[in-house]
């Protein structure tokens, strides 16, 4: 029997899909493995936890670029009468309003919060809470001052710049916050403006020798499936192969009555 004829027995037929398929899986592990075994030494660290405000901005300091974006927590009393709404700001390519509200630290310093956004000012906007709310949300650096517009009217801005911190009693904090969560919550709840977390430096990668060693077993895994199919095959082909007829059995054919 020839090759591609013993190929196309039920037997190797079903025997070939088997070792493909183990092959397949054997390198796709490996692969895998390959992967996990050069990766950053904190590839599973989510973000660090809210901290307090005060440990990453100071009444009279500059914010730096190192806390930008991080998650603070901070609690006082909203001054309603210095909200403003932001003009210029878009969200899926319509325009919004951002809904900014000074917050009285304890200390007595003030900070701008972003409370959320509107699209249209046809609606009342209702104060917020009077009572003390605790807030979290991440710090952020002043924008830059927009070029002049006179159509920004008595209780807008065009921007969370200096010269909206100076409208506010002093001494105010550098940077503004994007809330995300405040208790109690707002009588009206507003939409939170999106905000993204701070981008982690590329971390230093580590070669772990355990996944390493695993996807070298897998891969052979791999090899040893298809060393055993072509043992088998080559000890059934030879099976079924005619062995020639020497002379003696030759002879003692001939005289068997």
């Amino acid at each position: 029997m020839g090759i591609a004829r013993q190929l196309c027995t039920r037997r190797w037929a079903g025997l070939s899909a088997v070792a493909i398929v183990l092959v397949v899986t054997c390198g796709l592990l490996g692969r895998w493995q390959y992967g996990r075994s050069y990766r950053p030494v904190d590839g599973y660290s989510q973000e660090p936890a809210a901290v307090s405000l005060d440990s990453l901005d100071s009444a009279g300091h500059p914010l730096t670029a190192a806390v930008v974006d991080r998650q603070v927590l901070l609690s006082g009393h909203y001054d309603a009468g210095q909200q403003r709404l932001i003009v210029g700001h878009s969200l899926g390519g319509s325009p919004v309003l951002w809904v900014v509200t000074p917050l009285r630290l304890s200390d007595g310093s003030m900070i701008e919060v972003v409370r959320g956004w509107m699209s249209s000012v046809d609606r009342e906007l209702e104060a917020p809470p009077a009572s003390l709310v605790y807030v979290t949300g991440r710090i952020r650096p002043l924008q830059p001052t927009p070029t002049p517009d006179n159509t920004v009217g008595p209780g807008y801005a065009g921007a969370i710049d200096a010269g909206l911190l100076r409208q506010l009693p002093q001494p105010t904090r550098d940077g503004y916050v994007v809330r995300t969560a405040q208790n109690p919550p707002d009588p009206l709840s507003l939409q939170p403006v999106p905000s993204q977390a701070p981008r982690e430096p590329k971390a230093a990668k580590q070669l772990y020798l355990l996944s390493a060693f695993y996807s070298v077993q897998w891969w052979l895994f791999g090899v040893l499936v298809i060393w055993a199919w072509l043992r088998l095959f080559s000890a059934d082909l030879g099976d079924r192969r005619p062995r020639p007829v020497s002379d003696g059995e030759t002879n003692v054919a001939l005289r068997t009555p």
